[in-house]
Order: structure tokens, then C-alpha cells, then sequence
């Protein structure tokens, strides 16, 4: 009896080890804006023509609480599974991406969401990002998560965001390409399979809101581990060409 009842003690840790959270969620929330809060927005980013060098402390507050609590959730869960000395260590950051005024009164504000550990062990060496667009209009303003996988439940890998291209534009609109470089390496695990990879995502810019419009893989290197055979190693790089029309168009 006291046999079984450890195997099934057992079972239940290995599922709770193996569905937990360990990086942040990849789904699309939509968050509406407080009129106050939208308010003290557009009064803020009204003021830039250009992306601003730091947000001020006011306005970064109000951007990280507006960040969806699933996404704030997921972040202490993921830094819960890199040991002690990361406990109560899980902090999240916000900066600024891309900004670009649209028709009189509209902006889009591309954010990058940064879940990292306090730790000194960990600092800046560990960390998983995620995409939201701030959409600011004459009489509102609305946050749009925006995931670049499909959601997963047992995945780890942690991903680092960065502005490719900004100076395209795609079907008589404005776009962006924005770089997700994503990586197995993450201190809640260790696997037989290793990888690092970098996806292009090419956003297009519109009044009522940004559309994911085309991805590429462009490189991914993965290393598969066997202590008999011998670790193996296989990679592939995309080159990618770009063409315009008459009017600049990709």
C-alpha cells in the first residue's frame, strides 16, 4: 500500500514537473484602457515624433500594469523553476520597440515584455520576452498581446526580441520586421535536445490595428545528445531577397 501510494506521489510530481509553466504564455489578450489611463497615454506618446530614448517612470508603471495577469502569472511560475536562489526573484520590464504616428490623433507603440530574475546569478544572462502593441486613439487606447508561437503548455524556450526593419511598407501600408531569437537554454531544464533559432515576423501598420502578416525561419542550428552515439549537430540558414515595386512596395 505505502509502494503505491509513493509511485502515485510520483506520477503526480512528474506531470506537475512536466505541464508546468517554465516560460511565458503565448496567447493574444486584448486589454481596453481606462479613460484616465488612456488619457495620461496619449498625453505622454502624443508629444513623440520619434521613439522615445526611455519611458518615464510614471508611464512605465502604468505599461507594466496593464500587462495581463495571465502574463504576470506566468512569469513568477517561470522564474519559481530556476531554484532557490531565484525565489521571489521574478521581476518584469518594459521599454519601447517602435512608435508610428498614422492618420491624425492614432498611434501604434510596438512593447517588448521582459520577464528576468533579480538573482545576481541570473541578471541579464536569463530572460523570455514577449510582443504587445499599444494602440492610442482620439477617445481610447487598447494593449494587444501579440504571441509568436502557438501555446504550449511543456515548452521552455525563452525568447529575445529586436527591431530587423522598419523602413518597409507592404501593400500601400507601413511595416516592420521585428527578430524573435529563440533559444532551448533555460535554467528550469536540460534536455537531450538543444537549439537556438531566429524567426522573422513582418508586421503591417494599420489605423485599427497591426496585422502578423508573413514569417520566416531564418536560422536554426540543434544539437541532439546521445551518450553512446555521440552528439550530432544539424543547422540551415535562410537567405532572404527583398523586391520593390514602383511605388516601394515589398
Amino acid at each position: 500500500m505505502i509502494k503505491t501510494l509513493f509511485n502515485i506521489s510520483l506520477l503526480l510530481l512528474f506531470h506537475h514537473l512536466t505541464f508546468a509553466q517554465v516560460n511565458l504564455p503565448q496567447s493574444r489578450v486584448e486589454v481596453n484602457i481606462k479613460i484616465k489611463d488612456h488619457q495620461s497615454l496619449k498625453k505622454y506618446f502624443g508629444s513623440f515624433d520619434q521613439l522615445p530614448v526611455q519611458l518615464d517612470d510614471k508611464t512605465e508603471k502604468l505599461l507594466l500594469n496593464l500587462l495581463p495577469k495571465e502574463y504576470q502569472k506566468g512569469c513568477n511560475a517561470m522564474i519559481a523553476h530556476w531554484g532557490e536562489i531565484a525565489k521571489n526573484t521574478a521581476t518584469t520590464a518594459v521599454r519601447v520597440l517602435y512608435l508610428k504616428n498614422l492618420e491624425k490623433n492614432i498611434q501604434q507603440i510596438f512593447l517588448t515584455y521582459t520577464c528576468f530574475s533579480m538573482a545576481r546569478e541570473y541578471g541579464d544572462k536569463y530572460y523570455d520576452e514577449r510582443l504587445a502593441v499599444l494602440t492610442i486613439d482620439s477617445a481610447s487606447s487598447k494593449l494587444t498581446m501579440y504571441p509568436h508561437a502557438k501555446p504550449c503548455d511543456n515548452c521552455s524556450e525563452l525568447t529575445r526580441m529586436a527591431l530587423e526593419e522598419d523602413d518597409i511598407s507592404i501593400g500601400g501600408n507601413p511595416a516592420i520586421c521585428i527578430i524573435f531569437g529563440i533559444s532551448s537554454k533555460n535554467p528550469c531544464c536540460n534536455g537531450p535536445i538543444s537549439f537556438d533559432e531566429d524567426i522573422l515576423k513582418y508586421f503591417i501598420i494599420q489605423p485599427t490595428g497591426v496585422v502578423d502578416a508573413l514569417t520566416f525561419r531564418k536560422y536554426r542550428r540543434e544539437t541532439i545528445h546521445d551518450d553512446e552515439a555521440g552528439d550530432s549537430t544539424t543547422g540551415y540558414r535562410t537567405n532572404i531577397d527583398t523586391e520593390k515595386d514602383g511605388t516601394g512596395n515589398i
